[in-house]
């Protein structure tokens, strides 16, 4: 009887966490979908590739991104992501 309840107990949690990971990645393409709308870079982003994806951001965001220095923040995440994931391989440290 208690197997019984820890398999049931076992689904429902799973069955929840998927409804809950569904419902966010909805949620996430929703909001991403209303930003890019609503900024007009997407409307044929289909098929386009990057470049053209590129090609498509208005002169007023590139600014934002320059002036967000949105580049040098991905570079010091990318470098402290890799920084972490080679620490963590060292056996006395990690």
């Amino acid at each position: 009887m208690l197997t019984q309840f820890a398999e049931w107990l076992s689904g429902a949690l799973e069955s929840f966490a998927v409804w809950v990971l569904s419902g966010l990645l909805s949620a996430v393409a929703g909001a991403l979908e209303t930003v890019f709308g609503l900024c007009g870079t997407c409307q044929s982003f289909t098929g386009a590739g990057v470049g053209a994806a590129f090609g498509q951001i208005t002169s007023y965001i590139w600014w934002f991104l320059g002036f967000a220095q949105i580049g040098f923040g991905i570079s010091v995440v990318a470098s402290a992501y890799g920084l972490r994931f080679i620490i963590r391989r060292l056996p006395f440290i990690g």
